[in-house]
């Protein structure tokens, strides 16, 4: 497993609080989608979002990104490049199953998501185990 930390020069310290957590409700949030197969070919990746601060942004700015947040996060799944997310039981970080021909192609995306100038995004490469319940229920 590869555990790699890159982080582009935008990215910034997290917040000593969590009040720009998004919000609890689950409007901002996409329409649930049900896990995609992992595609031939493409690399699976596990991805923290960790908030940074974002008081420069006033509390409707922060809202409108959440939202674009939340849209972008269901074109990626669309897409197949989000295959999970999950959110922590105290709020953040968020934690992310995606898949991508490649690394840059991963880093692209991650950095066109709207709240990617407030977010650090620590990735891990991860490998198919041969026990794993999910690629077994999509086997043929």
């Amino acid at each position: 497993m590869d555990h790699d930390n890159r982080r582009s020069p935008r990215r910034c310290s997290p917040p000593p609080s969590t009040s720009a957590s998004p919000p609890a409700s689950r409007s901002w949030r996409a329409s649930p989608l049900q896990s995609t197969p992992r595609r031939d070919g493409w690399r699976e990746y596990f991805v923290e979002f960790v908030l940074g601060d974002t008081s420069g942004l006033a509390p409707d700015q922060l809202a409108d990104k959440w939202q674009q947040e939340a849209v972008a996060a269901g074109n990626a799944a669309s897409a197949g490049l989000l295959r999970r997310l999950w959110l922590h039981p105290d709020g953040l970080p968020a934690l992310g199953g995606w898949q991508a021909t490649d690394r840059e192609t991963l880093d692209r995306t991650l950095e066109g998501l709207p709240m990617a100038p407030w977010l650090m995004m620590p990735v891990t490469h991860l490998d198919p185990h041969p026990s794993d319940p999910v690629e077994q229920a999509f086997a043929v």
